[in-house]
């Protein structure tokens, strides 16, 4: 079997976002414009990206990133 045929055979994996206008007014649109916590969208990992130079971030505390790799 060719890499071609394997690949498309093989699952795709990753985040897919891909709603109906009728999903996107009733699970975010509606609790958005209402104020209610909708668990199902909320980001786990909230802060402001803006009060910190990108090289102070969070996320270059982690052995993911090479000293002073930060883009």
């Amino acid at each position: 079997m060719s890499m071609v045929k394997y690949y498309d055979k093989e699952e795709h994996v990753g985040f897919w976002f891909h709603p109906s206008a009728q999903e996107l007014i009733i699970r975010y649109i509606g609790p958005k414009v209402t104020k209610r916590s909708n668990k199902e969208f909320e980001l786990e990992d909230k802060f402001d990206i803006y009060a910190k130079e990108p090289w102070r971030l969070s996320h270059t505390e982690t052995n993911f990133l090479e000293p002073n790799e930060w883009f």
